[in-house]
């Protein structure tokens, strides 16, 4: 808690930056900047308001940085397991799919191929759902929507995101935008 409030912010004098609670460092102002702030008035002075802000702030700020070391500490769990999977270099492989969609290619299609015997079976565990009509309507079924499925959405996730890095993907989505 380097700085938690204006008053001990200006009590500690310029010189260095300021230093964040969740260890992001900020540069020092500029002489335009020192300025304002110090010709600046609180709009807020009473203690028993300031006190509880700067308590919850505080608190918020370690839960962040709790946060932060968690996910770091999922990515690097992640890196390990995909890292291994016999299939991740062809996933990592494709266009657009990067560090953070490749490892949910993997866990999308697991590493049971026999599930997958063509395109169309892999197609259709991403694809939309469909919905029977209800009697007395005519025949046939309806697309209903995105499919919630584990998946499907990083399937759909990948099929956007290649587009810029994929002369075939543009082609196609350019050829499917034309249908409508």
């Amino acid at each position: 808690m380097a700085y938690p409030t204006k008053a001990t912010a200006r009590s500690a004098g310029g010189g260095a930056g300021l230093l964040s609670p969740t260890g992001l460092s900020f540069p020092n102002p500029d002489s335009e900047s020192v300025a304002a702030d110090e010709q600046a008035q609180l709009l807020i002075t009473d203690p028993a308001v300031i006190e509880p802000s700067v308590l919850l702030v505080n608190t918020l700020l370690a839960l962040v940085a709790a946060l932060n070391h968690g996910i770091r500490q999922l990515e690097k769990a992640i890196e390990e397991v995909v890292a291994v999977h016999p299939d991740y270099s062809i996933f990592a492989s494709f266009p657009g799919a990067g560090p953070a969609l490749a490892p949910r290619l993997v866990a999308a299609f697991g590493r049971r191929r026999e599930r997958y015997q063509s395109a169309s079976k892999c197609n259709r565990s991403a694809a939309s759902r469909r919905s029977c009509r209800p009697v007395g309507a005519s025949a046939g079924s309806i697309f209903g929507g995105p499919v919630p499925n584990f998946c499907g959405r990083p399937c759909h996730e990948y099929a956007a995101l290649s587009v810029p890095h994929s002369p075939w993907a543009k082609a196609f989505y350019e050829k499917q935008k034309g249908k409508r």
